[in-house]
């Protein structure tokens, strides 16, 4: 009977663990969506994983991310898995406004995407797709 509380004791301790993790993420990956969504690329590339932005530098990123035609208007968390140690996954729902040529209006169309995040020195760091 001591051994099954021990055993208890430690899955809910695992457990807070566990969500405390999620919410240390969840809380990075809504700033750096949040920076997205205003614009603010520069403050948005300290977010981007450091190996990625010793291949690609400030300027080169926000020319990258700079589409006249279409831009983000929305992002929402789905869910968040965590597939390894220092590794997430997190499923991400988008609302893009497209403006075509000719179009007197823009529209919104949406997408679902699963986003890598990494931990790095106790903070993570936003993938981006290759």
């Amino acid at each position: 009977m001591r051994r099954r509380g021990w055993l208890l004791f430690l899955g809910l301790l695992l457990l807070a663990a566990c969500k405390s993790a999620e919410e240390g993420l969840r809380q990075r990956v809504e700033e750096y969506w949040h920076l997205r969504l205003a614009g603010d690329l520069v403050k948005a590339y300290e977010y981007e994983y450091p190996t990625f932005r010793k291949k690609m530098g400030l300027n080169a990123y926000i020319s990258s991310r700079n589409n006249p035609l279409a831009r983000y208007v929305e992002a929402k968390i789905l869910a968040i898995k965590f597939p390894e140690k220092d590794v997430a996954e997190v499923e991400m729902e988008f609302g893009i406004e497209v403006k075509l040529m000719g179009a007197k209006k823009p529209f919104t169309t949406r997408f679902k995407r699963t986003e890598r995040w990494v931990k790095v020195d106790g903070r993570w760091y936003h993938v981006p797709a290759e």
